[in-house]
């Protein structure tokens, strides 16, 4: 009867990641797990609105487990639309 849930907390993405955690994607093959994750954490790096959601910034590790190969070009892909700031907190590890 004493647990509450903490309903202040803050979130680097509004409603959906909240500050702190640990998040896992999982699908099918090509379903856009890795767009999405990747769309994601530049947006987070960048502090750039999320489909319509508030953003904090905040770095971001991105490790792509399948290869670094299409990786280097969505971000290139992404910097051309959304021109961030060349010093955004987001190192790819492959």
């Amino acid at each position: 009867g004493d647990i509450r849930p903490a309903l202040d907390h803050r979130h680097l993405i509004a409603d959906l990641i909240p500050t702190g955690a640990t998040v896992v994607m999982f699908g099918n093959p090509g379903s856009g797990k890795s767009f999405a994750a990747l769309d994601m954490g530049l947006h987070i790096a960048a502090a750039r609105e999320w489909m319509a959601r508030a953003v904090e910034r905040g770095g971001v590790v991105y490790v792509a487990a399948e290869g670094p190969g299409g990786f280097r070009l969505r971000i290139e892909a992404w910097r051309r639309g959304h021109a961030p700031p060349s010093d955004i907190p987001f190192p790819l590890i492959p």
